[in-house]
C-alpha cells in the first residue's frame, strides 16, 4: 500500500503522536507501549515500514526503561521488517540501535559488528549520511575500548564527511558532530597529544554554543573535565566545567551522572589537598549510587574517602 494511503497515513500519524505524548509527559510508558502494540497489527497489513516504525517505538520504550534485552528484542524486530520492506535506510537505522545498546551494555565487540554492519548497508544503499554516522559511533566504541588509534582514525574520517555537508546540519548531526569532536579530543589525551585534545574540544565548544541541547552540553563539559584531568588535575578551569556539566546533567535528570561527575570533583579536590571539600563531593556520589543500586560504584567512590 502507498505511504500516501489514508490508512498508512493515519497509522504513522499515530506513532508520531504517540513518540511527542510521551516525552512531553502527557501519556507514561504503559499507555504509550499498549498503543503501539494496538496498531502493530494494523500496520502489518498496510506496509512493513510502518511495522518496523511501531518496533523501533516499542524498543525506544524498553530501552529508555533501562530492559536492554527487550529493547534489543524489540529493534531486532524492527529490523526484520524493515528487510521485509527491502527498506536500507530502515535496517541501517535498526543495527545502528542495536549497536548502541551494546555499547551501552558494555558489549563492545558486539556494538562494533553491528556499527559495520551499518557501514556496509549505508555504502551499498549511497546512504552517506548513515555511512559518515557508522563511522563515528564505530569509533566512539573503539575508544571505549581504549583502541585510541582506530578510535581516532574512523572518528576523522566521519567528522570530516559530516563537515563538508552542511546541507546534513540539522539538530541529530549537530548532537553526532558535538559528541564525536568531544570524543575526539579525549581520544587524543589519551595518546598525550593534548595540543589537537584541546584543538577537538574547543570545536566541539564552537558547535555546542549554536545548541540549547543539553546533552551536547554534558558531552563537551565532560569531555573538558576528562582531558583537563588528565593533563593538570589542578587546573582551576575545571570549577567553571564542573559547574556546566552539573547544571546540563541536571536539567537532563541523569542521577547516575550526576553522581559521576562529584566522583571528578572530588578526585580534583584530592589533587588539591583540599580534603574536607572532597569527602563532600564523594558523600554526594555514594548517596546517588547508593539509590541508583550501584554498589560496585559505592564501594569505589568508599575507597576514595579521604582519612580522618
Amino acid at each position: 500500500m502507498s505511504s500516501e494511503s489514508p490508512v498508512y497515513v493515519m497509522i504513522e500519524k499515530v506513532f508520531n503522536s504517540v513518540i511527542e505524548r510521551f516525552y512531553g509527559g502527557e501519556i507514561d510508558r504503559d499507555e504509550a507501549r499498549s498503543i503501539v502494540e494496538k496498531y502493530i497489527p494494523r500496520a502489518t497489513g498496510v506496509d512493513m515500514r510502518l511495522v518496523g516504525k511501531g518496533y523501533n517505538i516499542l524498543a525506544m520504550l524498553t530501552y529508555t526503561r533501562g530492559d536492554m534485552k527487550s529493547a534489543l528484542e524489540n529493534f531486532g524486530q524492527a529490523k526484520t521488517s524493515f528487510e521485509s520492506a527491502e527498506d536500507p535506510a530502515g535496517i541501517a537505522s535498526a543495527l545502528n540501535n542495536m549497536g548502541d545498546v551494546h555499547r551501552k551494555l558494555g558489549d563492545l565487540d558486539a556494538a562494533i559488528n553491528h556499527y559495520e554492519q551499518v557501514q556496509a548497508v549505508a555504502q551499498s544503499a549511497n546512504l552517506d549520511r548513515t555511512y559518515a554516522f557508522a563511522l563515528c559511533n564505530t569509533g566512539m566504541a573503539y575508544l571505549e575500548k581504549g583502541d585510541y588509534k582506530q578510535a581516532i582514525e574512523l572518528m576523522e574520517k566521519g567528522v570530516g564527511l559530516t563537515d563538508a555537508r552542511v546541507d546534513w546540519h540539522d539538530d541529530n548531526v549537530k548532537r553526532l558532530l558535538t559528541e564525536a569532536l568531544s570524543r575526539l579530543g579525549i581520544a587524543y589525551a589519551h595518546t598525550g597529544d593534548f595540543e589537537k585534545s584541546k584543538e577537538y574540544a574547543n570545536r566541539a565548544r564552537f558547535h555546542v554554543k549554536q545548541q540549547t541541547d543539553a546533552q551536547g552540553l554534558a558531552d563537551v563539559y565532560s569531555a573538558l573535565i576528562e582531558i583537563t584531568m588528565m593533563e593538570n588535575p589542578k587546573d582551576e578551569k575545571l570549577i567553571e566545567y564542573f559547574d556546566e556539566c552539573m547544571k546540563a546533567w541536571q536539567k537532563l535528570g541523569s542521577e547516575v551522572e550526576i553522581a559521576k561527575l562529584y566522583v571528578r570533583q572530588g578526585d580534583y579536590y584530592t589533587a588539591n589537598n583540599e580534603k574536607a571539600n572532597a569527602s563532600i563531593a564523594y558523600f554526594e556520589a555514594i548517596k546517588r549510587f547508593e539509590a541508583a543500586e550501584r554498589e560496585d560504584d559505592v564501594k569505589t567512590v568508599q575507597e576514595k574517602l579521604p582519612a580522618t
